[in-house]
Formats: C-alpha cells, structure tokens, sequence
C-alpha cells in the first residue's frame, strides 16, 4: 500500500505539471490542428502557389501564341508545318528520324 500512496502523493504534488505537459504533448503532435500539421500544411501550400505560378506563366505563353495565330497568317502556317506537317499542294515533305 505504500507504494501506492506514495505515486499518489507523487501523482497530486505534480498534477499542474503533468498536465501542462500531456496538453503540450497533444496540442503539438496528437490533435488535428496540431503544430506539425500546420508546418506541414505550410510548406504543401508554398507548393501549390509554385505551382499556381507555374500555371499562370504558362497561360499567359498560351494566350499570347492564340494571339499571334489570330493576327498571323505565317504564324498560322509555320505551326500547321512544323507541328502537323501539312504541306502546299506543289511540294514535297520528307520526315528523317534519328532512329
């Protein structure tokens, strides 16, 4: 029974403390809004405004292309020949591969 009595008197002359201590423990690693998943979430949000960025970038590229096809015809002709390999009716088109 002493032993008993003593983590007892042990439990109640600690009580503030270890309560502060199991709180800390479960605000920052155990609970849903937990100091690990914030720094986590933190660094996947600086990912995807990259990769927004990246996006963004790529949209104003694509939309200044649509303008010069809208505004070009050679534009519109060095595409249709480098990209679908169309031709004019009065050539030839020979593809050579590094195969």
């Amino acid at each position: 029974m002493s032993k008993i009595n003593t983590f007892f008197s042990v439990l109640n002359r600690f009580k503030y403390h270890l309560v502060i201590i199991i709180s800390v423990i479960w605000i920052g690693f155990l609970d849903d809004t937990s100091v690990v998943k914030r720094i986590q979430n933190s660094y996947k949000i600086e990912l995807l405004k990259e990769e927004i960025q990246e996006y963004e970038t790529k949209y104003e590229d694509d939309i200044r292309k649509i303008d010069q096809l809208n505004s070009d015809a050679r534009t519109v002709e060095k595409v249709a020949r480098e990209k679908y390999f169309m031709k004019r009716a009065d050539e030839d088109i020979f593809i050579l591969s590094d195969d």
